[in-house]
């Protein structure tokens, strides 16, 4: 009996990335190779050295696949739910973004000409969020998502330097929306995605993002905000590349307002922006920035 090949194909209209398994269709994204390393770190300082094994228990129950367990749960057991749940895959089949190709390994493909980002099933990462709550609530969750995600925003805010164009504050502002949003959110099959910057001084700004269809509020009904990997990404991502273009060291805080998971039509994200040595921020003059904001900017409809 031949082995079902499963086939990814893009739908740019939606900005989304699907896994066809023989008719049956489930949403996939894209993250950088290496982003899943962060939560070895964070889950054994809160959970001890067992925890890794405890969690990666939990989520293969959450995904059904009792198979991929072995005596001791690891972390690579996270990387076998990936593999089980996308391959086997046939790249001939599938339909990727023009402006990305294959990697060397089976759930690879190359962005930028030189950036390994893996699929990942969108499902999985969802059940990983769920699993963290019930073993450490949200807050204990919500802490672990957040330090992982900023530091991977953090991590790369050379490589969007060189793979942007971006020399100064000028450059970023006027084109942000168009390579960032626009492009990469849609190619790795984040959101369709709008953004626009306001300033409220020299060099600090707030930037509202506007999300049709993110990964993470996929299916997920919620009396709060779910998107903690993307309000986190961004933040860290903007902290670092304001940071490198200013003359001082910047800090930037995100929150979403607005989220599917709680009924909204759109996710909505603010990012503000502040020196590092100043106090903190002052979230009722951002948020009359960002009604400001909310009144310019188009949410984008995901066809």
């Amino acid at each position: 009996m031949t082995e079902q090949m499963n086939r990814v194909y893009y739908e740019p209209d939606s900005g989304s990335l699907f896994l066809d398994r023989n008719g049956i269709r489930e949403r996939v994204i894209l993250l950088r190779r290496g982003f899943w390393d962060g939560f070895l770190p964070e889950i054994a300082s809160i959970l001890g050295d067992g925890g890794i094994s405890l969690v990666m228990r939990k989520l293969v129950e959450r995904v059904g696949l009792s198979d991929v367990l072995t005596e001791k749960a690891t972390f690579r057991t996270l990387i076998d739910c990936f593999d089980r749940r996308i391959l086997p895959l046939s790249r001939e089949d599938s339909s990727l973004p023009e402006s990305v190709t294959w990697g060397p390994h089976d759930r690879e493909v190359v962005v930028f000409g030189d950036t390994i980002w893996i699929l990942q099933d969108v499902f999985t990462i969802q059940q990983l969020k769920v699993v963290l709550s019930e073993l450490l609530d949200d807050n204990g969750a919500n802490a672990i998502m957040r330090s992982v995600s900023r530091k991977g925003g953090l991590s790369i805010w050379d490589t969007a330097l060189k793979n942007y164009g971006w020399t100064n504050l000028d450059t970023l502002i006027a084109s942000q929306d168009k390579n960032v949003f626009q492009y990469t959110f849609s190619i790795a099959g984040w959101s369709i995605t709008r953004s626009c910057f306001r300033p409220i001084s020299s060099d600090d700004y707030v930037l509202l993002v506007k999300c049709a269809n993110t990964f993470e509020s996929e299916g997920v009904v919620s009396d709060k905000p779910v998107c903690t990997i993307l309000t986190n990404y961004m933040e860290g991502f903007l902290e670092g590349v304001l940071s490198r273009l200013s003359e001082r060291e910047k800090s930037v805080v995100c929150r979403e307002v607005k989220c599917r998971a709680q009924g909204d039509d759109y996710c909505a994200f603010v990012l503000a922006s502040k020196d590092k040595r100043d106090g903190i921020l002052d979230w009722d003059f951002i948020m009359h920035e960002y009604e400001v904001l909310d009144s310019t900017l188009t949410v984008p409809v995901a066809a």
